[in-house]
């Protein structure tokens, strides 16, 4: 799949309650605003033209768009969080796929659509996938994987 192409977004424009119960998805960036203190995900994300091109496509389509933390888990775009450098380590992901799938619950998630790299190219990035699908069978969520070309 080809990127998305660039729409402008807004805050306003994002909502954290899943419409329909259907959402995007894509994992972090350790390319982040170093602002110091809170700001919503897409603000502290916007380094990554990544998950700014998708959370204007989400925008676009009107649903909800999440980001898959290492450290925070299932966060949505407007949800503020702090700065952080971690990346997701193996031993790690059984604990998030249950943080993940109480957020499933809590969201009325049951639709995900989760956009990322080819993983075969990075070990990391399948830990994220691994995890998303681990979390998604055990709260019985529907899940759609879209590899991204040109990144």
């Amino acid at each position: 799949m080809k990127m998305p192409p660039i729409v402008q977004c807004h805050m306003s424009d994002l909502n954290t309650a899943a419409k329909c119960g259907k959402v995007f998805c894509t994992y972090c960036s350790k390319h982040k605003n170093k602002a110091p203190g809170l700001l919503p995900a897409l603000q502290r994300y916007c380094c990554s033209t990544r998950i700014k091109q998708l959370g204007g496509y989400a925008v676009a389509q009107n649903v909800p768009f999440f980001i898959l933390s290492g450290k925070f888990g299932l966060v949505a775009a407007d949800q503020e969080i702090e700065d952080y450098d971690h990346l997701l380590r193996p031993e790690e992901v059984k604990h998030l796929v249950k943080v993940v799938v109480s957020r499933f619950r809590k969201e009325k998630i049951h639709q995900l659509t989760y956009f990322t790299k080819s993983p075969e190219k990075n070990q990391e990035i399948q830990r994220y996938l691994d995890l998303i699908q681990c979390a998604c069978t055990e709260a019985g969520v529907s899940f759609e994987v879209k590899t991204l070309d040109d990144m």
